[in-house]
């Protein structure tokens, strides 16, 4: 894909770069974005609800792989040099904190008593394949804006008394504390597995950073 995103496709009729959405074809990747968007939240947004316990396995998995994906693809993107301000289209970290707030910071329900759930294995998939990005995001203090939906205003008391905007150290450490949680109660042993790996990779990035 980022093989694709250096080919510059330009009109023959008139020697013009070619955009659509007003972003420029391959380069931007404008259809990747609301399409990856909308596979997300069909499976796992809006549409169905990653916390429930009763989602088939064939549901749970396609939500996992979804954000296994589009873990992979934040981790390898350079985003250093886009400019102040712009989002690399690849960059998907803010689908992250979209995730973490489903899973580990849930208002209603407690990591514990969500162990089993789809939101908690996409949660794992984070750390799995993207958590040095992560961790650079949160050496980096990185916010998304006040309309990107990174605040902790909407979650659980812990997280919303401290007015996170985006990533943050503490913010990652609640998280790592809400994984421990679900480890403990997880009655699945295949799950129970994925979080440990997933706990591995966030120590890991902590030393390696």
């Amino acid at each position: 894909m980022s093989l694709l995103q250096k080919h510059k496709h330009t009109d023959p009729s008139t020697g013009e770069q070619v955009h659509t959405d007003r972003a420029r074809l391959f380069q931007d990747l404008p259809s990747f974005g609301y399409v990856e968007l909308e596979t997300w939240h069909e499976f796992g947004g809006a549409y169905q609800n990653p916390c429930d316990l009763d989602m088939t396995p064939q549901q749970k998995h396609r939500f996992a792989n979804l954000n296994a994906f589009i873990a992979q693809l934040s981790q390898v993107v350079d985003v250093e040099n886009m400019p102040e301000g712009q989002l690399h289209p690849l960059d998907k970290t803010l689908h992250a904190i979209w995730t973490m707030q489903t899973a580990l910071e849930n208002k209603s329900r407690l990591p514990a008593e969500l162990a089993d759930s789809a939101a908690m294995r996409a949660a794992c998939m984070w750390f799995l394949y993207a958590s040095d990005r992560l961790m650079k995001n949160v050496r980096g203090s990185r916010t998304f804006g006040d309309n990107g939906g990174a605040e902790s205003s909407n979650s659980r008391e812990e997280y919303a008394s401290q007015g996170y905007k985006g990533y943050t150290l503490g913010r990652w450490q609640l998280w790592r504390k809400g994984l421990e949680e679900a480890k403990n109660a997880c009655q699945d042993g295949k799950t129970k597995a994925l979080i440990e790996n997933a706990l591995a990779q966030m120590q890991r990035a902590e030393r390696d950073d």
